[in-house]
C-alpha cells in the first residue's frame, strides 16, 4: 500500500471515528482511551431564545447559545423528546435542538420520554392519547412511535446511535407506575407489580428503535444516584426480561437533601459498586449545583451545602471543576450531563442556572472545559 493510501486511509477512519464517537464508547474498556461526553439539557433554549433571552460571554458580549456552550468544552447535547409532534420538546422542537447542537459540534443523545409533559422521579403518565388503550396495544403504539421518533432523527440528520428511554424511571415509566409511595421501595412489589410492565414498555421502545438503527445502544436513568442496592436490582430484574441496557444513567444533586451522604468520595463509591456489580458504563444524565444559599421556587429546598464547596458563585464553579475532575478520574464514569444551565430567567431555576440575571456567564460555565 502506497504512502498515499495509507494516509488516506487513516483520514477516512479519523473521519468516521468522529462521527460515531458514541460507538468508540461503547467499544471502550473502563479506563482505557475513555472518551468523556462533557453534555448539557438545554431544552428551554430555543422557547427562551424565540421570547428574546439573551446569553453572554463574560465580557457582556451576546453570542448564540450553542456556539458558547461548545467553546466552554460541552460535547453532547440531551435532547428531550415528549410525545407529541409540536410544542416545547415535541418532536419538531426536539429535531431542531438537536439540528443546533449537532451544527456546532455538540453530539446528540435523545430522551424518549413516552410521556406527552414532564415524567420523572415521582410521575410517569402516559401520553393522552395510550392512556385508554389495553396493554398490549400501548405495547404497539410505544413500539411504532419509537420507530418513527428515530426515523424523523435519521431523516433530519441527526447522527446517534446512543438513544435514552424514559428520564428517572425508578418507580415505572408510561403508565406503569408505583402511584403509593410506601410501595415503591418495596422490591418484591415492584417486582411482581410493576417492573414486568415497564420492562415490556422499554423493550418495545428499543424495538422499535432497532427497527431504523440496528447498532442502537441504549441507556436506562434513575434518580436513586445514593442507593446503589435499588439501582443493582432494577438492572438484575431489567437484563433478566430481555430489556437492552449499554449504560446506566444517575441524576446527581447533591445539594437537594435527598441524601445525607453527599460528597464525590460518595458518588464514587456508589458509582463503583454499581459498575462492579453489573459490568455496565455510567452517565450522570442530570447534574446540579446552586450559586446561591437562598432562593424561591420549585427547588428553594434545595440549598444544601456540600462540605467544601460553598453557595456561591465561586462555589459552584469549584463544584462544576471537580464534578469534571472526578468523572475523568472514576473509570466507570463516560459522562455527565449539567441540567438547564440556560435557564437564568425564571426563579424555578435561576440559582442552578451557568448565567447571571444579567445573561452573562457565571464562573460555572468555564469551568466545564477544566481549564
Amino acid at each position: 500500500m502506497t504512502s498515499f493510501h495509507q494516509c488516506a486511509l487513516l483520514l477516512l477512519l479519523w473521519c468516521l471515528l468522529g462521527c460515531c464517537v458514541h460507538i468508540a464508547i461503547a467499544g471502550t474498556e473502563p479506563g482505557k482511551g475513555k472518551h468523556l461526553l462533557v453534555g448539557v439539557d438545554a431544552n428551554y433554549s430555543l422557547e427562551l431564545e424565540k421570547n428574546g433571552t439573551v446569553w453572554k460571554e463574560q465580557n457582556g458580549k451576546a453570542c448564540d447559545l450553542f456556539t458558547l456552550l461548545h467553546r466552554a468544552g460541552v460535547n453532547s447535547f440531551r435532547v428531550r423528546v415528549w410525545a407529541n409532534d409540536d410544542g416545547l420538546s415535541g418532536r419538531d422542537y426536539a429535531l431542531d435542538i438537536a439540528r443546533r447542537a449537532q451544527r456546532v459540534g455538540m453530539q446528540p443523545l435523545p430522551v424518549l420520554f413516552l410521556s406527552d409533559n414532564w415524567a420523572d422521579y415521582v410521575k410517569q403518565p402516559a401520553p393522552a392519547r395510550w392512556q385508554k388503550l389495553a396493554f398490549a396495544e400501548k405495547l404497539k403504539s410505544v413500539t411504532e412511535y419509537s420507530r418513527a421518533t428515530a426515523l424523523a432523527f435519521k431523516h433530519a440528520g441527526i447522527k446517534t446511535d446512543l438513544y435514552e428511554i424514559g428520564n428517572e424511571i425508578d418507580f415505572g415509566i408510561c403508565g406503569e407506575f408505583a402511584e403509593n409511595w410506601g410501595d415503591r421501595f418495596n422490591l418484591l412489589f415492584m417486582r411482581a407489580h410493576i417492573w414486568p410492565n415497564a420492562a415490556q414498555v422499554i423493550a418495545a421502545a428499543e424495538a422499535g428503535i432497532r427497527t431504523v438503527n440496528p447498532k442502537a445502544h441504549f441507556v436506562l436513568h434513575l434518580a436513586q444516584w445514593w442507593n446503589p442496592s435499588y439501582c443493582k436490582a432494577f438492572i438484575a430484574f431489567m437484563q433478566q426480561h430481555h430489556v437492552a441496557i449499554d449504560y446506566f444513567g444517575l441524576s446527581f444533586y447533591p445539594s437537594s437533601g435527598l441524601a445525607e451522604k453527599n460528597t464525590f468520595a460518595d458518588l464514587t463509591d456508589n458509582v463503583n459498586d454499581i459498575n462492579k456489580n453489573t459490568g455496565l458504563p455510567i452517565l450522570l444524565l442530570e447534574c446540579g449545583y446552586p450559586s446561591l444559599p437562598t432562593f424561591g421556587g420549585q427547588f428553594s429546598t434545595w440549598n444544601k451545602a456540600v462540605p467544601g464547596y460553598e453557595l456561591s458563585e465561586q462555589g459552584q464553579a469549584q463544584w462544576v471543576a471537580a464534578l469534571l475532575a472526578v468523572s475523568k478520574a472514576t473509570p466507570a464514569i463516560r459522562g455527565f450531563y449539567y441540567w438547564s444551565p440556560e435557564l437564568y430567567t425564571q426563579e424555578l431555576w435561576s440559582a442552578f442556572s451557568l448565567f447571571h440575571a444579567d445573561g452573562i456567564a457565571k464562573q460555572g460555565l468555564w469551568a466545564l472545559s477544566g481549564k
